[in-house]
């Protein structure tokens, strides 16, 4: 993506963020980043086109940042935490800085739902990995990752701060590894 097509999708960021799918236009987005219509579409062929381009960009680099601290915490369980709060984190700022607080996990665009599916599953495909590089059973390192993935949610969704949030998730996916009522 060349410095254009970022400057664009970052302000399709903004004002999906404000206005959501349905009421931005290509018009809107073409003005904020002082284009004329026929230019953005040089760049964006479509609305559609724009939109998974910015939901790909944004859910792209925080897989990408999940990654990389996993990569960095070497199979420890505190890359399972760093993991759930980029992630939860990445959503809840999102989530802080919308109008329309669902435009960045749901879309009428079949080809934007079918990469938020693409993104939630390579999510869980990376914990459940570290999961089982900790020594868990793959059975088990499945079924966590579901907890880890709901718990995320439900932390988020009922968090009204990010430090209550961050402090959730930490008490929570402490007390999950701590298993306490294991037999």
């Amino acid at each position: 993506m060349d410095a254009r097509e970022e400057r664009i999708v970052n302000a399709a960021k903004t004002l999906l963020s404000r206005f959501g799918e349905k009421k931005m236009t290509m018009d809107t987005v073409a003005n904020s980043v002082g284009l004329s219509r026929s230019a953005l579409y040089h760049y964006f062929a479509s609305k559609k086109n724009l939109v998974l381009a910015t939901h790909k960009y944004l859910h792209t680099r925080n897989r990408n940042r999940i990654e990389q601290a996993l990569k960095e915490s070497d199979n420890k369980r505190p890359g399972v935490l760093k993991a759930v709060l980029l992630r939860e984190n990445f959503l809840f700022e999102l989530a802080e800085s919308s109008d329309d607080k669902t435009w960045y996990e749901e879309s009428n665009y079949p080809a934007v739902r079918d990469l938020l599916s693409e993104t939630e599953t390579a999510y869980a495909a990376q914990l459940q990995t570290r999961l089982e590089l900790l020594g868990i059973k793959s059975s088990e390192a499945q079924v966590t990752t579901r907890l880890l993935t709901m718990f995320g949610r439900g932390a988020r969704e009922s968090a009204s701060s990010k430090e209550e949030l961050v402090a959730s998730l930490k008490t929570g996916v402490g007390r999950l590894f701590k298993n306490p009522l294991a037999n």
